[in-house]
């Protein structure tokens, strides 16, 4: 027997569970895939996130730039995000793991 939440939770008030959709961050993640995600982290940079963007949730990955940031998809036919302004955005939870699709 294994705990996944010994495994993957390391702050339980912190720690949520969404369900993946859509193409854009394949081949890193795939539709249906249950991502694990941290609210408690605040080293973003370069990881994949869930990202308030326009009201809404979306998982990138995360680039800090000195006066902008990047939302970038892993799968290269969408384009990169650049938020010049902080309002626009923020990170909502870092993705720390994945479990296989889920029917």
């Amino acid at each position: 027997y294994q705990s996944l939440d010994a495994k993957f939770i390391k702050n339980r008030e912190a720690t949520f569970f969404f369900k993946a959709a859509g193409d854009s961050m394949v081949p890193t993640l795939f539709p249906g895939e249950i991502l694990v995600v941290d609210r408690s982290l605040t080293h973003f940079d370069r990881r994949v996130c869930i990202v308030v963007w326009n009201h809404e949730l979306i998982c990138k990955r995360v680039f800090l730039r000195p006066d902008h940031v990047i939302l970038r998809s892993d799968n290269r036919k969408y384009q990169d995000i650049q938020v010049n302004d902080p309002e626009c955005a923020f990170v909502w939870g870092v993705v720390v793991a994945r479990a296989g699709e889920v029917h």
